[in-house]
C-alpha cells in the first residue's frame, strides 16, 4: 500500500477541522532549509521561515518552536502572542492549550497565556473535545473538564477524545484488550467488546471484530457487519473502505456505491470531492472524484491533500506543491515544500488535533517500562539508547554472563510480568518503583536526564558531576 495510507487518521482530523469555505485555513506551513514559515492561499509568504518547528493554525494561533526548541504561539501576522517558554505544547482547542513547563508538569493556558490550572499528577494530557480532555495518571486514562476537575477517574488502559457524545476507551484484562464507549458521566454506553474502535462520525463508528472492521450505531449494534480489512470514517455520507486491496466508497448501508478500484482513497470533503490515488507504490498519481465516481480532476498529482473549502494542496511531489481550485487549476504554482499529510520533523509535532503531550512523569514511566521489558526479555543490546554509559557497561557484562544462565531461568525471565507502582521525579533525577513476578519484593529503578532524554542509570556516581549518590538498586 502507498505510504500515505498510514496517515489516514491525520487526514480524518484535517477533514473534520475544515469548514464549508476556504476561510477556515488562511495560512499554510512550508519548509525552507531547516526553518518553517507560512504562506497564504494567494501564494504570498506572510511569515518568513524562522521557526525550528511549526503547526497548523487553530483558533487563530499556531504553535511554533524557536531555535532553542522552546515552544510558544504566534498570531496570523507571525508575532508571538505567547512567548516561547515551554518544552512542549498542544494546539488550541475550545479556548485552551496544554503545555509542559520547565518543571515538567502539565498545565492548560488560555488564549492570553494565563495558566488556568495545573495537573501535577498527570503523565499525559490531550486537547479538549466536547468539553473534556484525556489525561493519564498512574498509567491509566480518564477525562478532565475545562476547569481542571476530574470528570471521569483514570481507570482505562487507553482513551480517545469524545465525539458525538461518546468516548472510546480500552480495558486490558489478562492479556486481552477490548474497546467500548462511555458517556460523559463515565458510564458504559456500549460495553467493551471490540478488538479496536474509532470515534463516532455521522452517527456511526468503525470497530474491529477479529480481523475485520464494520460499523456500529450508538446502541452498539452493527449497521454494517465486519467485512473490511481496514477501518474507515464517514464524511458527507460515504466512507472509503478496502476490498481485495483496492479502495472504494460505501454508503451507510455498507454497499459499495463506488467500486473498489483505487490504490488509495480518502473521505469526501464538504465540496463533494474525494481524493483518490491510482498506480502502485512510488508511481501513483492523485486526483479527485465526485460522488458519482466520475473524475472531477484527473489523476495528475504526485502529492495532494483533501479539499478544505474550495482549495487543496497539490503538486508534483511533497517538495514541490502549490494550491489548486475545485477544477484542478493552479491558483498558486508548485513551489513549496509542504508535507501536509506525511509527518515531517518540523511540521508533524503539532498537526494532529488529538495528540497527547507528556509530562516528565509520563516520559519517565514510558522509558522505565520500555527498559524493564527489554531487560526481562533479555534483549540487552537494544537498551543502549535509553541507558547511561555505566548502565551500558553493566549490560555488556550481563550479555557475556547470560550464556551460562540455565534455560529455566531464561524462560522465567521472559515470562515475567511487570507492574509499575510509583513514579517520582525530582529535577533531572527520577525513581520508579516496580514489581516483577520473578522478584520477591518491589524493586527501584533510577533514571537521570541526559541531553534532554531520560535514561536508566545504574552507577552510584552522578553522571553530571563527581558527587556520589544512590543511583540504582
Amino acid at each position: 500500500m502507498m505510504r500515505y495510507l498510514g496517515y489516514v487518521f491525520v487526514f480524518a482530523v484535517f477533514l473534520s477541522s475544515c469548514s464549508h469555505t476556504s476561510d477556515e485555513i488562511k495560512l499554510f506551513t512550508y519548509i525552507s532549509g531547516e526553518k518553517v514559515g507560512y504562506f497564504n492561499k494567494e501564494g504570498k509568504i506572510v511569515i518568513n521561515p524562522q521557526f525550528s518547528k511549526g503547526g497548523w493554525f487553530t483558533e487563530g494561533k499556531a504553535a511554533v518552536a524557536n531555535a532553542e526548541g522552546k515552544c510558544g504561539f504566534i498570531n496570523e501576522e507571525g508575532r508571538y502572542i505567547i512567548n516561547p517558554q515551554y518544552k512542549e505544547v498542544s494546539s488550541f482547542s475550545e479556548g485552551l492549550a496544554a503545555v509542559i513547563g520547565s518543571d515538567g508538569q502539565c498545565r492548560y493556558i488560555d488564549e492570553k497565556g494565563n495558566v488556568k490550572f495545573t495537573l501535577p499528577f498527570a503523565e499525559q494530557v490531550g486537547v479538549f473535545s466536547e468539553g473534556l480532555a484525556v489525561y493519564y495518571e498512574g498509567g491509566k486514562a480518564g477525562y478532565i473538564d475545562q476547569s481542571g476537575n476530574i470528570a471521569i477517574n483514570a481507570q482505562f488502559d487507553n482513551a480517545r477524545p469524545f465525539s458525538e457524545g461518546l468516548g472510546v476507551v480500552r480495558i486490558d484484562d489478562e492479556g486481552k484488550s477490548k474497546y467500548g464507549y462511555i458517556d460523559k458521566k463515565g458510564k458504559w454506553a456500549i460495553n467493551a467488546q471490540f478488538d479496536d474502535a474509532v470515534i463516532f462520525s455521522e452517527g456511526l463508528a468503525s470497530v474491529q471484530s477479529g480481523d475485520k472492521w464494520g460499523f456500529i450505531n450508538k446502541e452498539g449494534k452493527f449497521d454494517i457487519q465486519p467485512q473490511f480489512s481496514e477501518f474507515g470514517m464517514f464524511f458527507n455520507g460515504m466512507a472509503a473502505m478496502v476490498q481485495d486491496d483496492k479502495y472504494g466508497f460505501i454508503d451507510k448501508k455498507g454497499k459499495f456505491v463506488i467500486d473498489p478500484q483505487y490504490s488509495g482513497a480518502y473521505g469526501f470533503a464538504a465540496n463533494g470531492l474525494a481524493l483518490v490515488a491510482t498506480g502502485e507504490a512510488e508511481t501513483f498519481q492523485m486526483g479527485f472524484i465526485d460522488k458519482s465516481g466520475e473524475y472531477a480532476i484527473n489523476p495528475q498529482f504526485g502529492f495532494a491533500n483533501a479539499f478544505c473549502g474550495d482549495i487543496a494542496i497539490a503538486g508534483t511531489g511533497e517538495d514541490n506543491v502549490g494550491i489548486i481550485d475545485s477544477k484542478g487549476k493552479y491558483i498558486v504554482n508548485p513551489q513549496f515544500k509542504i508535507p501536509f499529510v506525511i509527518p515531517h520533523p518540523a511540521t508533524s509535532f503539532l498537526n494532529m488535533k488529538h495528540r497527547m503531550i507528556e509530562s516528565d512523569q509520563g516520559l519517565v514511566r514510558k522509558t522505565a517500562k520500555a527498559w524493564l521489558k527489554g531487560f526481562y526479555r533479555m534483549d540487552y543490546e537494544n537498551l543502549g539508547k535509553i541507558s547511561t554509559d555505566t548502565t551500558i557497561y553493566l549490560l555488556s557484562t550481563l550479555i557475556e554472563l547470560s550464556i551460562f544462565m540455565p534455560d529455566s531461568t531464561k524462560e522465567a525471565m521472559r515470562n515475567t510480568a511487570i507492574t509499575i507502582r510509583d513514579v517520582q521525579v525530582q529535577g533531572d533525577h527520577a525513581s520508579v518503583v516496580y514489581f516483577a513476578t520473578i522478584e520477591k519484593k518491589p524493586q527501584t529503578l533510577k533514571l537521570v536526564r541526559l541531553d534532554d532524554k531520560w535514561r536508566v542509570h545504574f552507577s552510584r556516581k552522578d553522571p553530571d558531576s563527581e558527587t556520589t549518590e544512590e543511583a540504582g538498586e
